[in-house]
Formats: structure tokens, C-alpha cells, sequence
């Protein structure tokens, strides 16, 4: 199972229209995702737990300034619980990032933001 997911700060819109984005912290954002244990290979982050591997793009406008943390999560073979706890784990990250940024986490399975504790076990619900 693939799932995507995104960070950015604008309307959801504003991923096929990168002109509706607002730029977030490029520094701030490498930051608060190595603090959780992402590992770099360029412009891309890797979340990688026993049941899922996450990899993000620090998405960027022609100017090199930062829109956006987009990826997409994939599943190993592994029971349900620890399927979701580790997809919960992430999205607790992602949902970090989000508020430190002043941004949004988008789920693009659901096509909305997650905003609160029901979304979040939507999107598990979904994923797991």
C-alpha cells in the first residue's frame, strides 16, 4: 500500500498551484525532521521503522525556497497494531513539523487536513 501525505502552508489547491503557497522555513524544517530521526540523501528524508518506510521531497519553488514536505508511505508485511502504531508515530511527527511551521498536514487519501484526534485515526484506520 502506498499513502501520501503533505506539509505545506495555503490552500489544498495550492498543490497544483504552487502560486497559492507560502514558503516555510527550509532550516527549521531540516531541523525539526532530523530531530525525528529522519535520515537525509539529498533533498530527500527517510522515516524508515519495521513496518513502514516514509520518504518526504523538501518540495521547492524556481527560486530554491522551500513549499512543501511531500511523500509517501509504504507498508511491510507486519501485523495490523504495529502498522498503525508506527503510521500514528509518523503522523505525530508530520503533525509536529505542521505546527512549528505554522502549516498543515494533508492527507490525500482522506483529501483534507488532518486537524484533529478523529482525522488522525481516519488516516490509520485507512493506512493500517
Amino acid at each position: 500500500m502506498h499513502y501520501d501525505l503533505s506539509v505545506f502552508r495555503g490552500p489544498a489547491e495550492g498543490l497544483r498551484d504552487d502560486r497559492r503557497l507560502s514558503r516555510l522555513d527550509l532550516d527549521a524544517t531540516r531541523e525539526i525532521l532530523l530531530a525525528a530521526e529522519m535520515e537525509v540523501d539529498g533533498d530527500e528524508l527517510i522515516w524508515a521503522r519495521d513496518a513502514l518506510v516514509a520518504q518526504f521531497l523538501l518540495s521547492t519553488d524556481g527560486d530554491g525556497r522551500l513549499l512543501a514536505i511531500e511523500g509517501g508511505v509504504v507498508t511491510e508485511d507486519a501485523p495490523r497494531e504495529l502498522r498503525a502504531r508506527e503510521f500514528r508515530a509518523l503522523l505525530a511527527v508530520l503533525q509536529k513539523a505542521a505546527r512549528e511551521l505554522d502549516a498543515r498536514l494533508y492527507d490525500h487519501q482522506l483529501g483534507r487536513f488532518l486537524v484533529g484526534d478523529h482525522d488522525v485515526e481516519e488516516a490509520v484506520a485507512g493506512f493500517a
